[in-house]
């Protein structure tokens, strides 16, 4: 689309990249941080639209450890695919600076988007201490003054997370 916009340029007709392309990410053996990708499973035949995201979510989270992981020599990247699903998985061995997320409660997680307001928060519905739902509530609610976009994960399928989530401020669920 900017293409089209612009004056006196041809626009970039190129296909989308897919997860086939993931593998064009990593780096050579020399290059720090390592980036490994590993594709397994069923990927072919992705609707488009998933097989774009896939790629870009890989991109970003890899381009996300290269910059933020402090002292990470080693990025991988999994991608596994189902019949009914596409998994993955990026994992750096940078230290996890002052907020490690794998032992975070939901205060901490709380505490920190207020100090740092990113564009997003992701929550899992169940976090230790102060769940999802909570957390979004004291966020996004409608009695915050200045709302932050939330959206809430779960691997549960109970409608009844999704309607919470929704009711407590989110902006979307998945």
């Amino acid at each position: 689309m900017v293409g089209a916009l612009r004056q006196g340029e041809e626009p970039d007709l190129a296909p989308p990249r897919g997860v086939a392309q993931i593998e064009d990410l990593a780096t050579a053996p020399g290059e720090r941080p390592r980036v490994q990708v590993e594709l397994a499973g069923i990927l072919d035949g992705l609707p488009p639209s998933v097989d774009a995201a896939i790629f870009r979510l890989a991109q970003e989270s890899i381009t996300n450890a290269v910059r933020h992981a402090r002292h990470a020599t080693h990025v991988q990247v999994a991608v596994s695919g189902e019949s009914d699903c596409v998994r993955m998985t990026v994992h750096d061995d940078g230290d996890p600076g002052p907020f490690d997320p794998r032992t975070a409660t939901g205060f901490e997680a709380v505490a920190l988007a207020r100090q740092l307001h990113p564009d997003v928060c992701l929550f899992d519905i169940r976090m230790p201490g102060l769940d999802g739902i909570q957390a979004t509530r004291l966020l996004a609610g409608p009695d915050v003054v200045e709302p932050q976009a939330v959206v809430v994960i779960t691997t549960f399928d109970l409608d009844e997370y999704v309607h919470g989530a929704l009711k407590a401020g989110a902006r979307g669920s998945c």
